[in-house]
């Protein structure tokens, strides 16, 4: 159980009558049934005042009685504008387009904005006119409105006579293609030569097997040479070019 004490300070002029203070406890019962939205209370308090000069004596007495118990403050903002669909596809390159959707409940002058905080004017402003309340609306986003391989953060801002909301959905700009390398290329064949027992492969040996060799490059990519000599001394080159 809580209490709360609570001491006011009153003058009451009727019939030459003054009460000088009012201390008052109150005690919170927690398994009181709430009264409308409240909680019922009980309280006991003691007054104390003067008729003509003289000190009168001491009442005690009790009440029960409810009480509205609620945070007093500003009103809880209205979350009225939403982003109904996210940016598809999200990431993008050259030439490409984005689009997403969204909807507000009022009606009012919207920007699409790309950077900034969401304020209006505050990013690079690449779209702007009036939306209807409760109407999805969609927009697109191309790949020259968004900074060059980046994320970019878009902006839609709807200004509802002074009623300002803006929400926000992330693009990345994806202009380098990917960079591959090569570090080594596996290079095989046949040789229809009993006699060849070596092939050279860029100038190293390489053994032939069963009619058969097997070897790995990994320097001089950008040509893979292939050399074969027989018992009779005749040689066979077979060159692939490599483009990276």
């Amino acid at each position: 159980m809580k209490r709360i004490h609570v001491v006011a300070a009153a003058v009451i002029l009727a019939a030459g009558i003054a009460i000088g203070a009012v201390s008052a406890n109150y005690m919170i019962n927690p398994a009181a049934v709430d009264q409308g939205g409240g909680t019922a209370f009980s309280s006991s308090y003691e007054m104390q005042g003067s008729i003509g000069g003289t000190a009168v004596g001491t009442t005690a007495t009790s009440a029960n009685y409810s009480l509205e118990v609620g945070y007093i403050g500003p009103a809880a903002a209205v979350d009225w504008l939403e982003i109904t669909q996210l940016p598809t596809p999200d990431t993008i390159g050259g030439g490409g387009t984005s689009e997403f959707k969204w909807t507000s409940q009022k009606a009012g002058t919207y920007y699409i904005e790309v950077g900034g905080d969401g304020s209006i004017g505050s990013g690079t402003q690449i779209g702007t006119g009036t939306c209807a309340a409760g109407v999805e609306e969609t927009t697109s986003v191309t790949e020259a409105n968004l900074a060059d391989d980046a994320a970019n953060t878009v902006y839609v801002i709807v200004d509802a006579g002074g009623d300002v909301l803006a929400k926000q959905a992330g693009i990345v700009d994806d202009e380098s293609a990917p960079a591959i390398t090569l570090v080594q290329v596996a290079v095989a064949g046949t040789v229809d030569d009993a006699t060849v027992t070596e092939v050279l492969v860029n100038g190293s040996s390489v053994a032939v097997a069963a009619g058969a060799y097997s070897g790995m490059v990994t320097t001089g990519m950008d040509s893979i040479t292939v050399e074969a000599t027989n018992g009779a001394s005749q040689t066979v080159v077979k060159t692939v070019t490599v483009t990276q």
